[in-house]
C-alpha cells in the first residue's frame, strides 16, 4: 500500500492516459521508464454507496469536453494488485501497474 502525496488525475479513457504518459516520457528526455497506471475500483460501487470510492471526484469541465478526468484527493491510499514489466519501458513501451 502507498499514499499519493498530492492530487492524482486519472482518465476513464486509456488513450488519454497513454497520451499523458507519452508526453511525460518525452518531456523527461526518456530518462525514466514509461509506466501506465490502471486504477481498479470495486464494480459494486456504481450502484451501492457502501462500495463506492469516497476520495475521488469526476471533473467534467477539463480542457477537453469528453475527457472525464477522475481526480483523487491528496494522500489517497492505493494497493498494488499487479505489475507487468516491459523490457522496452525505457523506449516508451510501458510497464503496466494495476492499483485499487
Amino acid at each position: 500500500r502507498y499514499r499519493v502525496p498530492g492530487f492524482l488525475a486519472t482518465s476513464r479513457l486509456e488513450a488519454t492516459a497513454t497520451e499523458f504518459m507519452n508526453r511525460a516520457f518525452h518531456a523527461n528526455r526518456k530518462q525514466h521508464c514509461a509506466v501506465l497506471w490502471r486504477v481498479q475500483l470495486h464494480p459494486r460501487g456504481e450502484d451501492d454507496s457502501a462500495y463506492a470510492c469516497k476520495h475521488v471526484n469526476l471533473v467534467r469541465h477539463g480542457t477537453m469536453p469528453d475527457e472525464y478526468e477522475y481526480l483523487f484527493a491528496p494522500y489517497s491510499v492505493f494497493t498494488v494488485r499487479a505489475i507487468r514489466e516491459s523490457a522496452r519501458a525505457g523506449r516508451g513501451l510501458p510497464h503496466i501497474i494495476d492499483i485499487e
